[in-house]
Protein backbone atom coordinates (compact mmCIF):
# COMPACT_ATOMS: atom_id res chain seq x y z
CA UNK A 1 0.00 0.00 0.00
CA UNK A 2 1.38 3.42 -0.94
CA UNK A 3 1.98 6.24 1.48
CA UNK A 4 -0.85 8.18 -0.19
CA UNK A 5 -3.25 5.31 0.38
CA UNK A 6 -2.22 5.03 4.03
CA UNK A 7 -3.02 8.70 4.56
CA UNK A 8 -0.82 11.53 5.70
CA UNK A 9 -0.99 10.72 9.39
CA UNK A 10 2.11 8.49 10.04
CA UNK A 11 4.34 10.26 7.49
CA UNK A 12 3.37 13.69 8.80
CA UNK A 13 4.02 12.56 12.36
CA UNK A 14 7.52 11.35 11.46
CA UNK A 15 8.30 14.64 9.71
CA UNK A 16 7.11 16.64 12.69
CA UNK A 17 9.32 14.58 14.99
CA UNK A 18 12.41 14.97 12.79
CA UNK A 19 15.01 16.56 15.13
CA UNK A 20 16.88 18.14 12.22
CA UNK A 21 13.80 20.01 11.05
CA UNK A 22 12.65 21.00 14.55
CA UNK A 23 16.08 22.04 15.81
CA UNK A 24 15.77 25.77 16.68
CA UNK A 25 18.60 28.20 15.99
CA UNK A 26 19.92 30.16 18.93
CA UNK A 27 21.50 32.77 16.65
CA UNK A 28 20.70 33.20 12.97
CA UNK A 29 23.51 33.28 10.38
CA UNK A 30 22.62 36.89 9.58
CA UNK A 31 22.97 37.90 13.21
CA UNK A 32 26.31 36.08 13.45
CA UNK A 33 27.61 37.98 10.42
CA UNK A 34 26.47 41.26 11.97
CA UNK A 35 28.26 40.33 15.19
CA UNK A 36 31.47 39.56 13.29
CA UNK A 37 31.43 42.99 11.65
CA UNK A 38 30.77 44.68 15.00
CA UNK A 39 33.65 42.71 16.49
CA UNK A 40 35.90 43.80 13.64
CA UNK A 41 35.04 47.46 14.28
CA UNK A 42 35.60 47.09 18.03
CA UNK A 43 38.93 45.37 17.41
CA UNK A 44 40.07 48.12 15.04
CA UNK A 45 39.13 50.86 17.53
CA UNK A 46 40.88 48.98 20.35
CA UNK A 47 44.04 48.63 18.28
CA UNK A 48 44.06 52.36 17.46
CA UNK A 49 43.55 53.30 21.11
CA UNK A 50 46.37 50.98 22.18
CA UNK A 51 48.75 52.49 19.60
CA UNK A 52 47.84 56.06 20.60
CA UNK A 53 48.43 55.29 24.28
CA UNK A 54 51.73 53.58 23.50
CA UNK A 55 52.99 56.55 21.46
CA UNK A 56 51.83 59.00 24.13
CA UNK A 57 53.57 56.99 26.85
CA UNK A 58 56.86 56.92 24.94
CA UNK A 59 56.94 60.46 23.55
CA UNK A 60 54.86 62.42 26.04
CA UNK A 61 56.21 64.36 29.00
CA UNK A 62 53.31 65.18 31.34
CA UNK A 63 54.06 67.19 34.49
CA UNK A 64 52.05 64.77 36.62
CA UNK A 65 50.60 61.27 36.32
CA UNK A 66 47.82 59.70 38.35
CA UNK A 67 48.96 56.34 39.70
CA UNK A 68 46.64 53.96 41.59
CA UNK A 69 48.09 53.05 44.98
CA UNK A 70 47.06 50.88 47.91
CA UNK A 71 47.09 51.79 51.59
CA UNK A 72 48.18 49.51 54.39
CA UNK A 73 45.59 48.15 56.77
CA UNK A 74 44.47 50.85 59.16
CA UNK A 75 46.02 53.71 57.18
CA UNK A 76 43.67 56.62 56.56
CA UNK A 77 43.57 58.95 53.60
CA UNK A 78 44.50 61.81 55.92
CA UNK A 79 47.62 59.93 57.01
CA UNK A 80 48.61 59.27 53.40
CA UNK A 81 48.06 62.93 52.45
CA UNK A 82 50.12 64.07 55.41
CA UNK A 83 52.92 61.59 54.69
CA UNK A 84 53.30 62.88 51.13
CA UNK A 85 53.46 66.46 52.44
CA UNK A 86 55.96 65.53 55.14
CA UNK A 87 58.43 64.21 52.60
CA UNK A 88 58.84 67.72 51.18
CA UNK A 89 59.85 69.20 54.54
CA UNK A 90 62.33 66.59 55.76
CA UNK A 91 65.98 67.50 56.04
CA UNK A 92 66.95 65.60 52.92
CA UNK A 93 64.38 67.55 50.93
CA UNK A 94 65.99 70.96 51.23
CA UNK A 95 64.90 72.87 48.10
CA UNK A 96 68.51 73.90 47.53
CA UNK A 97 69.87 70.37 47.75
CA UNK A 98 71.16 68.78 44.55
CA UNK A 99 71.23 65.25 45.99
CA UNK A 100 69.05 62.47 44.64
CA UNK A 101 67.16 62.38 47.93
CA UNK A 102 66.54 66.08 47.74
CA UNK A 103 65.26 65.79 44.17
CA UNK A 104 62.96 62.95 45.15
CA UNK A 105 61.44 64.83 48.05
CA UNK A 106 60.99 67.99 45.99
CA UNK A 107 59.08 65.86 43.49
CA UNK A 108 57.08 64.40 46.37
CA UNK A 109 56.27 67.93 47.45
CA UNK A 110 54.79 68.64 44.02
CA UNK A 111 52.81 65.41 44.20
CA UNK A 112 49.47 64.95 45.91
CA UNK A 113 47.31 62.14 47.22
CA UNK A 114 43.56 61.82 46.74
CA UNK A 115 40.97 59.15 47.47
CA UNK A 116 38.73 59.04 44.41
CA UNK A 117 35.74 56.88 43.59
CA UNK A 118 38.02 54.30 41.93
CA UNK A 119 40.35 54.07 44.93
CA UNK A 120 43.41 55.90 46.27
CA UNK A 121 45.37 57.81 43.64
CA UNK A 122 48.77 59.46 43.82
CA UNK A 123 49.25 62.37 41.42
CA UNK A 124 53.01 61.98 40.89
CA UNK A 125 55.18 64.78 39.57
CA UNK A 126 57.60 64.30 36.68
CA UNK A 127 56.80 60.67 35.78
CA UNK A 128 59.58 58.77 34.03
CA UNK A 129 59.07 56.93 30.75
CA UNK A 130 59.01 53.45 32.38
CA UNK A 131 56.43 54.71 34.85
CA UNK A 132 54.27 56.08 32.04
CA UNK A 133 54.56 52.86 30.05
CA UNK A 134 53.69 50.67 33.02
CA UNK A 135 50.86 52.89 34.21
CA UNK A 136 49.27 52.89 30.75
CA UNK A 137 50.43 49.34 30.07
CA UNK A 138 47.22 47.81 31.37
CA UNK A 139 45.06 49.81 28.96
CA UNK A 140 47.54 49.26 26.10
CA UNK A 141 47.61 45.52 26.66
CA UNK A 142 43.83 45.38 27.05
CA UNK A 143 43.33 47.14 23.71
CA UNK A 144 45.84 44.85 22.01
CA UNK A 145 44.17 41.79 23.53
CA UNK A 146 40.73 42.85 22.29
CA UNK A 147 42.16 43.43 18.81
CA UNK A 148 43.90 40.04 18.71
CA UNK A 149 40.87 38.33 20.24
CA UNK A 150 38.56 39.66 17.52
CA UNK A 151 40.95 38.46 14.83
CA UNK A 152 40.97 34.98 16.38
CA UNK A 153 37.25 34.76 17.12
CA UNK A 154 35.88 36.28 13.91
CA UNK A 155 36.81 33.29 11.65
CA UNK A 156 35.18 30.95 14.16
CA UNK A 157 31.89 32.87 14.08
CA UNK A 158 32.08 33.19 10.29
CA UNK A 159 32.42 29.42 9.87
CA UNK A 160 29.51 28.85 12.28
CA UNK A 161 27.36 31.25 10.25
CA UNK A 162 28.28 29.29 7.12
CA UNK A 163 27.17 26.01 8.71
CA UNK A 164 30.74 24.72 9.23
CA UNK A 165 31.36 25.13 12.97
CA UNK A 166 34.10 22.53 13.01
CA UNK A 167 36.08 24.01 10.15
CA UNK A 168 39.82 23.51 10.12
CA UNK A 169 41.74 25.70 12.57
CA UNK A 170 38.87 26.76 14.83
CA UNK A 171 40.10 24.72 17.80
CA UNK A 172 43.60 26.15 17.44
CA UNK A 173 42.20 29.68 17.34
CA UNK A 174 40.20 29.11 20.52
CA UNK A 175 43.19 27.54 22.26
CA UNK A 176 45.36 30.53 21.32
CA UNK A 177 42.57 32.85 22.46
CA UNK A 178 42.64 31.13 25.86
CA UNK A 179 46.38 31.76 26.16
CA UNK A 180 46.09 35.40 25.08
CA UNK A 181 43.19 36.26 27.36
CA UNK A 182 44.68 34.36 30.29
CA UNK A 183 47.99 36.20 29.98
CA UNK A 184 46.24 39.56 29.63
CA UNK A 185 44.03 38.86 32.65
CA UNK A 186 47.20 38.48 34.73
CA UNK A 187 49.23 41.36 33.30
CA UNK A 188 46.55 44.05 32.86
CA UNK A 189 45.99 44.60 36.61
CA UNK A 190 49.68 44.05 37.49
CA UNK A 191 51.29 46.63 35.19
CA UNK A 192 49.80 49.70 36.93
CA UNK A 193 50.86 48.21 40.26
CA UNK A 194 54.45 48.00 39.01
CA UNK A 195 54.14 51.64 37.98
CA UNK A 196 52.98 52.51 41.49
CA UNK A 197 55.97 50.72 43.04
CA UNK A 198 58.43 52.56 40.78
CA UNK A 199 56.73 55.89 41.45
CA UNK A 200 56.59 55.50 45.22
CA UNK A 201 60.25 54.42 45.29
CA UNK A 202 61.35 57.36 43.11
CA UNK A 203 59.50 59.85 45.31
CA UNK A 204 60.98 58.36 48.45
CA UNK A 205 57.58 57.39 49.80
CA UNK A 206 58.74 53.93 50.87
CA UNK A 207 60.11 54.21 54.37
CA UNK A 208 59.41 53.81 58.03
CA UNK A 209 55.81 54.66 58.74
CA UNK A 210 54.80 54.70 55.07
CA UNK A 211 51.05 54.19 54.64
CA UNK A 212 51.51 52.78 51.15
CA UNK A 213 51.54 49.07 50.34
CA UNK A 214 54.90 47.82 49.06
CA UNK A 215 53.70 44.79 47.09
CA UNK A 216 51.44 43.38 44.38
CA UNK A 217 47.97 41.90 44.51
CA UNK A 218 46.14 39.66 42.06
CA UNK A 219 43.01 37.50 42.12
CA UNK A 220 43.60 34.33 40.12
CA UNK A 221 40.03 33.00 40.25
CA UNK A 222 38.75 34.93 37.17
CA UNK A 223 41.96 34.16 35.27
CA UNK A 224 41.78 30.42 35.89
CA UNK A 225 38.02 30.29 35.24
CA UNK A 226 38.21 32.10 31.91
CA UNK A 227 41.24 30.17 30.68
CA UNK A 228 39.76 26.78 31.63
CA UNK A 229 36.46 27.65 29.93
CA UNK A 230 38.17 28.58 26.66
CA UNK A 231 40.48 25.55 26.75
CA UNK A 232 37.53 23.20 27.29
CA UNK A 233 35.69 24.90 24.41
CA UNK A 234 38.79 24.51 22.23
CA UNK A 235 38.96 20.80 23.06
CA UNK A 236 35.28 20.37 22.18
CA UNK A 237 35.91 22.01 18.81
CA UNK A 238 39.02 19.84 18.27
CA UNK A 239 37.00 16.68 18.77
CA UNK A 240 34.28 18.06 16.52
CA UNK A 241 36.88 18.75 13.81
CA UNK A 242 38.21 15.20 14.14
CA UNK A 243 34.70 13.72 13.86
CA UNK A 244 34.02 15.96 10.86
CA UNK A 245 37.17 14.70 9.11
CA UNK A 246 36.26 11.10 9.87
CA UNK A 247 32.77 11.57 8.44
CA UNK A 248 34.20 13.21 5.30
CA UNK A 249 36.52 10.23 4.89
CA UNK A 250 33.54 7.87 4.82
CA UNK A 251 31.75 9.77 2.06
Amino acid sequence: MSAAAMGPGPVTARMKNDPLKNDPRYVSPTMLRVITWIMLAVGAVSAVVAIVLLVASVTGSPRTQDVPVQLTDGASTERATGYVAERATESGGDPGSSSATGAHTRQAGRSSFTAGNDGPVLSAADPTRPERLLNNGGAILLGATVAVGTLLLRPVLTSIAAGRPFGSGNSSRLNLLAAVTGSAAVLVPLLPQFAALLTLDRLGLFGTGSPFVMGLGLSLAPVVGLSVLLVVLAEAFRQGEKLHRDVEGLV
